[in-house]
């Protein structure tokens, strides 16, 4: 009897707070004024480097192959990135949802909700992990609207923290959580730890005081986390390794060349610099974007760019080799990736630009009247860019 009744009361819980989710969803959608907190907003610039690098060449001439809207219900928010699977399967990252798109039918297959101060890491050309709830839930492209048989604890994710780093293990994973504090506990902090997907209990645990910039990771694992005058490199068994450095960081990146590309402030100037892992400074360069809207980005033959200010710069080997004006007049809306091929395509407002290697226009893209670019090009595999505006995917040939 009693278990007849426990079972009953669990049901009608789990069908309640199912209605709760749907009453929710559908009041955001109904409501597109509401405000969505641009702090939590999070890119993962192409690969966890944070180099903006693509895997593939660039083929597409500036010519649109097709275009689709993916939001007919005003569901507040904008769209942050796009996330290919593979050639037939994309993603976009949408604030607090997410939509999956079919590009060879060219239709959106639908949408689920995910937790606004997250991002979507692709495992392979099926599965994916979003976070609902602040809980960690692994996708699959074909079964997205199932609803998924487990979720995760993710320690530290809540209302008044972003989720910063996310690496998926067999067993285990390790994420990079930023606490900004809240009216109990004012104080920021950023906490790395690796824990079993499973449990509470973390194999092992760091914090770092305050805030720090989007750390990007090796592809050996080790961790760079920027502070004011030291940098902590962070390897896969949470060993810790300090650098002692004057300056204050802005954003980094990995280059494929293994080295740390650094935005920071040295006695009120700005420099990039490229450093090892070491920390020896192989060079360094002034550069006149205080406040870039990305993380160096950084070509496959070590040319780094810096977008912001409405115009980008280009360095190699501690020279700026040339600036480029950026004409949009929205900079929030300005963000760039670099082809395999080493050609930068350019999210300009309401255009995409194609540049070359050394700085000059190949081509550009004018998206239609009204309607700005919110994300950074993307490739499939034949060289096609994808990009989204706040209204339609676009796919440029």
């Amino acid at each position: 009897m009693c278990n007849s009744i426990l079972t009953k009361l669990i049901t009608l819980t789990i069908a309640l707070l199912i209605i709760a989710c749907k009453n929710n969803i559908e009041i955001e959608k109904n409501n597109p004024k509401k405000e969505v907190n641009r702090m939590a907003i999070n890119h993962h610039f192409n690969n966890i480097k944070l180099d903006s690098l693509l895997s593939y060449n660039l083929l597409a001439k500036g010519v649109l192959a097709w275009k689709l809207e993916y939001d007919t219900q005003n569901i507040p928010g904008s769209a942050n990135s796009l996330i290919m699977l593979d050639d037939s399967k994309l993603i976009l990252d949408h604030s607090i949802v997410y939509f999956v798109v079919d590009v060879f039918n060219q239709k959106v297959l639908g949408f689920q909700r995910k937790s606004v101060n997250t991002f979507i890491i692709p495992i392979n050309d099926q599965e994916f992990y979003a976070f609902s709830g602040y809980r960690l839930v692994k996708s699959k492209y074909d079964t997205f609207q199932t609803p998924p048989n487990d979720d995760y604890y993710i320690p530290g994710l809540g209302e008044f923290s972003n989720l910063m780093i996310f690496i998926p293990k067999v067993d285990t994973y390790i994420s990079g959580i930023q606490e900004f504090g809240n009216p109990n506990m004012p104080k920021k902090r950023f906490i790395i730890l690796e824990k079993n997907y499973v449990g509470y209990n973390d194999k092992w645990g760091l914090v770092f005081d305050g805030e720090i910039p989007k750390p990007p990771v090796s592809v050996d694992g080790n961790i760079v986390v920027a502070q004011n005058n030291l940098i902590s490199i962070v390897d896969s068994n949470g060993k810790v390794k300090e650098i002692k450095i004057e300056l204050m960081p802005i954003s980094c990146s990995i280059g494929t060349d293994n080295l740390i590309y650094m935005v920071c402030k040295i006695k009120n100037q700005t420099f990039i610099k490229a450093i090892d892992f070491d920390g020896n400074i192989r060079w360094e360069c002034q550069t006149s974007i205080d406040q870039p809207n990305q993380p160096p980005i950084v070509s496959k033959e070590s040319m780094v760019f810096l977008i912001g200010s409405s115009k980008i710069e280009a360095f190699a080997s501690g020279e700026k080799k040339w600036e480029f004006q950026l004409t949009g007049n929205d900079e929030e809306h300005q963000s760039a990736s670099v082809s395999n091929d080493g050609m930068l395509l350019v999210s300009d407002c309401d255009k995409l630009l194609c540049i070359n290697k050394a700085g000059e226009q190949v081509w550009a893209f004018n998206v239609a009247k009204g309607e700005t670019i919110m994300t950074q090009p993307v490739l499939d595999s034949v060289g096609k860019v994808f990009i989204a505006t706040d209204k339609k995917i676009l796919a440029i040939k």
